[in-house]
């Protein structure tokens, strides 16, 4: 009997002891929680008290413009001297940039602690010229507008000829359905042919957007069934009608690049898909009467089939013969 309750008590004192063991336990836990959040509080006022009182913006720098002054670009950014350098939203500030200036085709806001922010661009270069009316767009290789109403460009750019915009302002994105292809005056035909001009310039685009494609100085679609190339300033090329233009296009590039020299100089035709003709001559007048706009010299007229049609060979004597009756009743 006296053995059993030493043994109650026993276990009565050890439940005694874990419980209290286990209350220390869990205020050690709380003890430590609360000192750890305490550390933490007084390591974040420390930071934004350090960050708000030091780290001001001593300078501001702007790199890769030449289009547009320093100073432009700071004030649009609205990054102001002895401002918290951690404070400016960097995303914000380059997409204001980037809106502002069409010539700005990518900008990067960087900090250079202690107090140091550069503003890092890469300018735009123009790529392509639109005859637009009387004047050109100049567009990047993004598509972009950089000048909606610009000189003539160099023969360092792509001219395309034939397509006309509306509503074109500096700096929008361009996608040829915001091509004018029909006015208040036009018929069906003209916008049917109209569209057929911006499939042609968007097919041509695509190619040159592609690597390693030939080089392209001029595309003319004004004419959608005799649309004309000026190849790496040498070659004038005469595609056809718009159809199976992508394919034509290739079979165009293949025969430039493996069957003819690097330096030669002429005229190519595609007859049909796959049939092609090649002159060898100089083209440079008549390359640069193209780029002017000017109506082809009458002596280029290779592609122009001599035979005369049966038709037309009998309409001729037809009026040879009225002109010879006419002659004789006056004569009597």
């Amino acid at each position: 009997m006296k053995r059993d309750e030493l043994s109650r008590l026993d276990r009565r004192e050890y439940e005694r002891l874990m419980d209290a063991r286990r209350r220390r336990q869990k205020r050690y836990r709380r003890f430590r929680l609360f000192c750890t959040l305490l550390v933490m509080t007084l390591l974040c006022v420390t930071v934004i008290f350090v960050m708000t009182m030091f780290f001001k913006i001593q300078s501001i720098s702007v790199t890769g413009v030449t289009k547009y002054t320093e100073a432009q670009i700071v004030v649009t950014s609205g990054i102001k001297l002895e401002e918290n350098i951690f404070r400016i939203k960097t995303g914000e500030i380059e997409q204001r940039i980037w809106e502002a200036y069409p010539y700005v085709e990518k900008v990067k806001i960087k900090r250079h602690l202690p107090g140091g922010v550069e503003i890092q661009i890469e300018q735009a270069k123009p790529a392509i010229a639109l005859e637009n009316g009387n004047s050109y767009v100049y567009l990047s290789e993004e598509m972009r507008v950089l000048e909606a109403s610009a000189p003539e460009p160099d023969a360092s750019m792509l001219l395309i000829r034939g397509i006309e915009l509306k509503n074109v302002t500096d700096g929008q994105m361009v996608t040829f359905d915001m091509a004018r292809v029909s006015t208040s005056e036009a018929d069906a035909m003209r916008e049917r042919i109209g569209a057929m001009q911006i499939t042609a310039a968007e097919i041509f685009l695509d190619y040159v957007q592609q690597e390693n494609p030939m080089r392209i100085d001029l595309i003319d679609v004004s004419d959608v069934y005799n649309i004309q190339l000026i190849c790496d300033n040498r070659l004038i090329i005469e595609i056809g009608s718009l159809s199976d233009l992508a394919y034509k296009l290739h079979f165009v590039d293949k025969v430039v690049r493996e069957e003819l020299e690097p330096s030669a100089m002429g005229r190519i035709r595609m007859s049909g898909e796959s049939k092609v003709s090649f002159l060898a001559e100089n083209t440079q007048t008549e390359i640069s009467r193209l780029r002017a706009g000017l109506p082809a010299s009458s002596g280029n007229t290779f592609f122009n089939d001599p035979t005369p049609q049966p038709d037309e060979e009998g309409e001729g004597e037809g009026e040879e013969a009225e002109d010879g009756e006419e002659g004789e009743e006056e004569e009597g």
